[in-house]
């Protein structure tokens, strides 16, 4: 909650357990339980009150009585954006730009809301723990010279605590933005079904600027520029907080599109143009295969102890470099490997995110960019944003080991699973445009159909392999009812791509 507790509910449990959690080294701190009824799902703390799914619906638990001490919470802010002038005194930050700020609350019971003021103006407010705040600095066009920005906190008791006021002043901008990423890459393919584009900027962009981006289709004689080119219907909305510009539409099966767009029109915050001239990304639609049914795939890989046993297969040496050589972590990585190439030799690198979910008692999320701060959910197949010559997704797999980044050694499918969905919510995947493929030697246990039914209902494609001859089928076919063995990752190659 942010203020020393926290709330854990075994999955399937008829209980709620409370922590006190104020001590990073103090990891086991139990202090109460409840029963509730119903098995637990998941779990959340809004305004100090604690809200757990079950089977049964919706439970609330008052874990702890509110506040009566009169004690107001006290807060510190620090911006997290580095000032453009440092030279000059105070905090200068370019207009259009985003001001991250790490806030730090603490209070004698718990706290209830957090809000964001500038200039005297509530401009974001929060009820759960992380307080995460990025408010916009504002145009100079806007008649504003500065920001004072101070954040309120209101513990359950309605006590209130201010913290010391943060003067930004406000400078102009006078960069233009660029276009950093599509997806697809210009030359790409996306699949048919496969409905939203992406193109990323380096910047927030004015949300008026974007409505001329538009998407041309070929017609019957798959050349564009000629005089059957058809205008699709799409949609454009901004998300990431404006600087990720998604164009959603239907995009017909076996013809050349492009995405089309003024230069000169689309414009950040302060007014500074993209470009001049029209700028295009073409792509293809190609009909759905086996392998991909959208742009989004999250490898799942089984990290527990169990997979130190031999791989009952053809043998692909000490690939994690563990001194284990050939178990079954070892063929999981190999096959991943292979896949990742895969999508490279089909010429969908440009238009494919991977992420990883390694798994054991609970399934984590690895972060596929160490170098960038925070944690980065994905990367394409071909990157090597480090430059060391060894693509981003083949070095996060060749570094995993059992109980990978505290995911531990027992095995627990629905973790996996929920983990999984996770990470298409932080990746921002679109209906039908996800895919999960599940590698364990197949024991795991149950009681995850909850989860199958949600990821059923996001339209994922879900593929589940056993890894070796002694895998254990009957729970992978729970997920996917053609799951089967392989045995060399040649064998891996075929069975996905529909080719056994």
């Amino acid at each position: 909650n942010g203020s020393g507790v926290g709330l854990v509910t075994p999955d399937g449990g008829s209980l709620v357990s409370v922590y006190r959690t104020a001590d990073p080294t103090n990891t086991d701190n139990f202090s109460a339980e409840f029963d509730i009824s119903g098995q637990a799902n998941a779990v959340s703390i809004s305004r100090g009150i604690g809200y757990i799914a079950t089977s049964d619906g919706l439970e609330v638990v008052n874990y702890r009585s509110f506040d009566t001490r009169g004690n107001a919470p006290i807060v510190n802010v620090a911006v997290e954006l580095p000032d453009v002038d440092p030279v000059s005194d105070g905090i200068q930050l370019v207009e259009g730009s985003r001001v991250p700020l790490r806030v730090d609350i603490s209070d004698d019971r718990q706290v209830a809301r957090v809000e964001v003021l500038v200039n005297g103006d509530v401009v974001a407010s929060d009820v759960n723990f992380p307080f995460d705040f990025a408010p916009l600095v504002p145009p100079l066009s806007s008649g504003q010279t500065e920001m004072r920005i101070v954040v309120r906190a209101t513990d359950t008791g309605g006590n209130v605590g201010l913290s010391a006021e943060t003067l930004v002043e406000i400078v102009p901008d006078t960069f233009a933005p660029t276009l950093v990423q599509t997806t697809p890459e210009d030359g790409g393919v996306v699949f048919e079904g496969q409905r939203s584009l992406r193109l990323r900027f380096s910047e927030v962009l004015d949300n008026t600027s974007i409505n001329n981006i538009n998407v041309v289709r070929a017609g019957d004689d798959n050349m564009l520029d000629t005089a059957d080119d058809v205008n699709v219907p799409v949609t454009i909305r901004q998300r990431e907080r404006g600087a990720l510009v998604e164009v959603t539409g239907t995009f017909e099966q076996f013809e050349t599109h492009a995405i089309r767009f003024d230069q000169s029109t689309i414009q950040d915050i302060a007014g500074n143009a993209l470009g001049t001239g029209i700028g295009q990304v073409m792509f293809e639609v190609q009909e759905r295969t086996s392998i991909l049914q959208g742009p989004d795939v999250i490898f799942v890989i089984d990290v527990s102890g169990s997979t130190r046993s031999r791989f009952g297969g053809t043998s692909v040496g000490d690939v994690n470099q563990d001194g284990n050589s050939s178990d079954i972590l070892d063929a999981q990585i190999a096959g991943f490997l292979a896949l990742a190439q895969e999508i490279i030799n089909l010429n969908l690198g440009g238009s494919t995110r991977i992420a990883i979910v390694p798994f054991g008692s609970r399934g984590v999320m690895a972060d596929m960019d160490p170098l960038t701060e925070g944690l980065q959910v994905t990367a394409s197949p071909g990157a090597d944003v480090d430059g060391d010559g060894i693509r981003d997704v083949d070095q996060v797999l060749t570094s995993i080991d059992r109980g990978f980044d505290g995911a531990g050694t027992s095995t627990d499918f629905q973790d996996a699973l929920r983990t999984s969905i996770e990470t298409f919510d932080a990746m921002g995947t679109a209906q039908g445009e996800g895919n999960i493929i599940f590698l364990s030697d197949g024991d795991g246990g149950s009681g995850f159909d909850a989860e199958l039914t949600e990821l059923e209902d996001r339209g994922v494609n879900l593929r589940a392999f056993g890894v070796g001859s002694g895998a254990r089928l009957d729970l992978l076919q729970l997920m996917d009812p053609e799951a089967t063995r392989f045995t060399s990752t040649d064998e891996l190659l075929n069975l996905f791509l529909g080719q056994a």
